[in-house]
């Protein structure tokens, strides 16, 4: 692993960019990027730790912070974590201000693309009773 390192006086900082940043010899890939700001992982423009799977470059976990507090706003996670192999979200927690407000731990089912059925056959059809996963805040 390469390893870069921002640091002041003030601990590890650095502004409008990832204070350490990770990277795999073999790949290339940046595996791990975290921005702080005077030593608190920060970022107010978008998550403060991304990392990703060296192999395949998808990002495996993403973690929304602002002075060392996990939040995020507009209903988004705050944390997030994806299969290496399929991207697809294993994980989603919900925070404001330091606050856990929900937790999602399945995988969220991926609906293949082609046209819905809107007509209900026979007698016995019923509609779903399930809309899956729902969050608010």
């Amino acid at each position: 692993m390469t390893y870069q390192l921002w640091a002041t006086e003030h601990g590890i900082h650095r502004e409008g960019a990832p204070a350490k940043i990770s990277r795999d010899p073999k790949t290339g890939v940046v595996v791990r990027e975290e921005f702080y700001l005077y030593d608190n992982e920060h970022n107010e423009a978008g998550p403060s730790l991304i990392v990703r799977d060296a192999d395949s470059g998808i990002v495996i976990l993403e973690e929304w912070k602002q002075h060392g507090q996990f939040t995020r706003s507009g209903g988004k996670a705050a944390l997030i974590e994806r299969d290496p192999v399929s991207g697809v979200v294993t994980l989603e927690e919900f925070w404001l201000d330091g606050i856990l407000l929900s937790e999602i731990p399945a995988a969220i089912p991926q609906q293949a693309p082609g046209p819905v059925d809107t007509e209900r056959k026979g007698a016995s059809a019923k509609p779903p009773t399930s809309r899956g996963p729902s969050w608010s805040p």
